[in-house]
């Protein structure tokens, strides 16, 4: 039923039930599963502001889930999504310019889309802004720092900064 009405205001470009919708299609959800029509969706969301839209609509085609993959068509909705404060667009935009995926790599935007994110406690990119500081990536190398991110993570469950924070403490750097 909730497919159903969602499609009839997906139909009259509600980008809510657009977004919805195109999840239902994703997980098979009151349809058949079917990947190209949750990127269809997510698409015309996404054309309309939606930052989940343009979240997963970026992982379609970074992916290749559905749509041909792009890591420039990634990055431009991640971009979209992460002007509206998108957590996860965010940090996947923070490794686009890490990797140059998509984008001219450039590791002091990494560092400031990862600080963007850990600011408001996204703990993958406290973890990941913690790496940098470690290395010196994009921020000048601060082990204090690094540390002090890597708790702020594993103190969310972070499994990656628990490993960190151990990987500190036998190298001498704790």
């Amino acid at each position: 039923q909730a497919a159903y009405w969602y499609k009839k205001a997906a139909e009259q470009g509600h980008a809510e039930a657009q977004y919805f919708l195109g999840a239902f299609y994703a997980n098979g959800n009151g349809v058949e599963c079917d990947i190209e029509q949750a990127a269809y969706w997510w698409q015309k969301a996404a054309e309309l502001g939606h930052a989940d839209a343009q979240l997963e609509l970026g992982l379609c085609y970074a992916n290749a889930e559905g749509v041909e993959q792009s890591y420039e068509q990634a990055a431009y909705w991640w971009t979209k999504a992460s002007e509206q404060e998108n957590l996860d667009a965010l940090y996947n935009l923070g490794k686009c310019y890490e990797r140059g995926e998509g984008v001219e790599q450039d590791y002091n935007k990494a560092a400031s889309l990862m600080t963007r994110g850990a600011e408001k406690g996204d703990s993958d990119a406290q973890c990941c802004l913690g790496d940098y500081y470690a290395n010196g990536t994009g921020v000048p190398q601060d082990i204090s720092k690094a540390l002090h991110l890597y708790h702020l993570s594993e103190e969310q469950g972070n499994e990656y900064a628990q490993f960190n924070i151990g990987e500190c403490y036998e190298q001498g750097k704790g």
